[in-house]
């Protein structure tokens, strides 16, 4: 072989390496080079690319001891041979091997070494894409704003010289910086710039990163439905391609989306198909992010101690590869659990420690956030200026940087200070500016639209298998129908009309089973979120309006009870309004405060009695909030019509035959018979709301509900009867 032909042949498979290197035919690629090599003893250039090709094979395959092994040899020998072009190369490779193993200080050091050599050779394009290199290992350090700058360096070059593949990744890039520093209109403009490019070049990872990204600073703004559907494009684009690092990506960013909308369950499916894939890929940051969110999953149901296993590890590894932000959430994250578990002095030390490196990164969310929870630790120990001057300051960055769920959240924190140090409008501005943020996040549009996503997601990939299984049963006819004799065609084509309709049949039976689950889903989803029953305003008004009286009348001891048990109330309400179930004890402890500060606001007080048989243990029964107070308001507002003197209430708590039921009793003017079948047509709102509830938790719960309303002069007595089977869970022990 001449030594032409042979640096022809070396050139077509460094040429053709990209292709060998992702497909099937790496260890194909592999072997040829290494016979190119053994032909080529002579120590000149062309060795040193054959090494460098070998070296970046390796490491496409995850062996970096191989891969350091070429690569060495290669930087040798092109230093030896003053081979400019071939040493920055080898400085690229070698800077990629220390980002492989998490140590983006090294890899910084080497892409600016490769830089430079790139520089000397006037290889522009390089040039670029080293910058760009850079500005990546900053951002996996959590140095957002130094990253910005290196990936602004990468795409000014990339304009310049016109190159369209560096141009869409520094765009991408940036994009992703902009998010992180809570920048989110500009995040989102360059994404689409970059989506462009992505399209125009037509590269079909790079779409799918951009669709992943563009989701979560759609989530991170509280505009869910679009953040599902760019997840979903992103993942049905990463599943395509076969790309594994992709789609466990999407699989977490789903997860977290599930989390924030009480889905825990399903979040945790998502988080746990997103851990198995990073795992088998070694990769180390997407496995600390899943520990990260499962730890918070497992928070959320109660679960502490496993939660704070999950945290731990995903703050040990965060450290381990020098991501600064993951290990500010874990830190935060940990926190909420001392606050939860009644250590406020170790939560303080977790909320500064997360601060601290928030405000090193510069992530503002997570500043806003941090100071939130010191804001808690204050309430927690009933310093409430100490609560008010960190929530405002949390205040002030959620509100800078448009940042709704943080604001949402800060509403409610400033909401319950301001009812604690006594400024009862403030707390009331507070409590419905937090109504309506909440309602504006999850609205029962956004949950349909969420629902009908994943609905059409589901349906379109069980479209395109039951496509492809209907292609290859034509493709067999066909095949059949070519070998089968003259005679046999008609039963051939009674056999073709017979499977065309068991296919047309089996797309109309999977099209009836999408629609109802479909149904079923959106419907069980939006009730469930949507028909919980809280302190109205109106109630609120009515209170402030009847202290403002009592005050006025100079009865100070009456007013300073009443305030007492307001506040109280108030609060119950909002700490029960945070979960989904709470213990029974909370909920009829939400009624005693009702009917007390009902009681201190009336001419003529109310008699009341709550009675639980002596076997239930109220602490170990968990019921969805506010599903007695509706009844007894209603005892309150339309029993007593006329009857000023005598007024009694009663609710009795009983529990037999795998039963929770709640009878609430009173002494009024009853309701007639006409008036029962009048409200069989039309049932307060109150009513209507708890009866859906009902519904909906009975499936969730498995357990049977009911509402009985009966009039007792059917007894021989004068009054209402309240009758509710209610729906509950037995707390498990720890």
């Amino acid at each position: 072989m001449t030594n032409y032909s042979l640096k022809l042949l070396t050139s077509l498979f460094i040429w053709a390496l990209p292709f060998f290197a992702w497909g099937q035919k790496s260890k194909l690629a592999i072997d040829s080079l290494k016979q190119v090599l053994q032909k080529h003893p002579t120590a000149d250039t062309t060795k040193v690319n054959i090494l460098n090709a070998l070296a970046r094979v390796q490491l496409r395959l995850k062996k970096a001891d191989e891969a350091a092994q070429y690569v060495a040899k290669a930087q040798e020998l092109a230093h030896q041979l003053k081979f400019t072009k071939g040493k920055a190369y080898s400085l690229n490779i070698q800077a990629r091997l220390h980002a492989q193993k998490s140590d983006f200080s090294k890899a910084v050091e080497y892409f600016e070494k490769s830089r430079q050599a790139f520089a000397q050779v006037g290889d522009q394009r390089n040039v670029g894409l080293a910058w760009y290199s850079i500005g990546l290992a900053h951002y996996f350090q959590s140095n957002y704003k130094t990253a910005q700058k290196y990936f602004e360096k990468s795409r000014a070059l990339a304009t310049k010289i016109n190159d369209q593949q560096t141009l869409s990744t520094a765009l991408n890039g940036l994009a992703s910086a902009y998010a992180d520093l809570s920048k989110y209109e500009q995040a989102i403009q360059t994404y689409k710039e970059a989506l462009e490019v992505y399209r125009k070049i037509d590269d079909t990872k790079g779409i799918a990163s951009c669709y992943n990204n563009m989701g979560t600073v759609c989530d991170d703004q509280g505009n869910y439905p679009l953040a599902v559907e760019y997840y979903h494009k992103s993942l049905a684009t990463y599943q395509e391609m076969g790309h594994k690092p992709g789609i466990s990506k999407c699989f977490n960013n789903l997860g977290i989306i599930y989390k924030k909308q009480l889905e825990y369950d399903k979040a945790l499916q998502y988080y746990e198909q997103s851990l198995s894939l990073g795992k088998q890929l070694k990769d180390k940051r997407n496995v600390a992010k899943c520990l990260n969110n499962m730890g918070l999953i497992y928070k959320k149901k109660g679960d502490n101690q496993k939660a704070v296993e999950y945290l731990e590890k995903s703050l040990k590894l965060s450290k381990q590869i020098g991501n600064q932000h993951l290990s500010s959430q874990c830190l935060t994250n940990i926190a909420d659990i001392m606050l939860t578990t009644g250590k406020p002095v170790l939560a303080y030390q977790y909320y500064e420690r997360g601060l601290a490196i928030k405000q090193k990164i510069g992530d503002q969310k997570g500043i806003s956030l941090a100071y939130l929870g010191l804001s808690d630790v204050h309430i927690y120990k009933k310093e409430y200026p100490q609560a008010l001057d960190k929530a405002l300051t949390a205040k002030k960055i959620a509100d800078a940087h448009q940042i709704k769920t943080q604001q949402k959240e800060v509403y409610k924190a400033l909401a319950e200070i301001y009812s604690a140090l006594g400024q009862y409008q403030n707390a009331y501005e507070n409590h419905v500016a937090y109504k309506k943020l909440h309602d504006e996040i999850f609205n029962k549009k956004k949950i349909q639209k969420i629902t009908q996503l994943e609905s059409q997601y589901k349906y379109q990939k069980e479209l395109a298998l039951a496509s492809q299984r209907e292609l290859k049963l034509v493709k067999k006819v066909e095949v059949a129908d070519l070998n089968l004799a003259q005679s046999q065609k008609q039963t051939l084509q009674a056999i073709i009309g017979f499977l065309v309709f068991l296919i047309c049949a089996g797309a109309v039976i999977v099209w009836l089973i999408w629609k109802a689950a479909k149904s079923e889903r959106t419907r069980a989803q939006v009730e469930q979120k949507l028909l919980r029953s809280q302190m109205t305003p109106h109630f609120i008004f009515n209170s402030l309006s009847i202290l403002q009286g009592i005050i006025l009348n100079k009865e100070y001891k009456k007013a300073i009870t009443y305030l007492s048990k307001f506040s109280r109330l108030l609060r119950i309400v909002l700490e029960n309004s945070r979960d989904k179930i709470v213990p029974l004890d909370n909920e009829l402890k939400a009624v005693e405060n009702y009917l007390i500060v009902q009681n201190l606001g009336a001419s003529q007080p109310y008699n009341y009695s709550i009675d639980l048989e002596a076997h239930i243990n109220p602490q170990d029964i968990l019921i969805p909030p506010m599903m007695i107070q509706p009844f007894v308001e209603n005892a309150i507002e339309h029993g007593f019509t006329g009857k000023k003197e005598d007024k009694r209430i009663q609710v009795n708590i009983a529990f037999a035959n795998q039963k929770l039921t709640c009878a609430v009793v009173d002494n009024g003017v009853g309701i007639g018979e006409e008036m029962l079948q009048k409200n069989e047509s039309k049932k307060s709102l109150a009513t209507a709301i708890t009866t859906e509830r009902l519904k909906i938790f009975s499936k969730e719960f498995k357990v049977k509900t009911a509402i009985d309303i009966q009039n007792r002069a059917n007894f021989n007595e004068k009054g209402t009867i309240v009758t509710l089977v209610l729906p509950y869970k037995i707390k498990k022990d720890d």
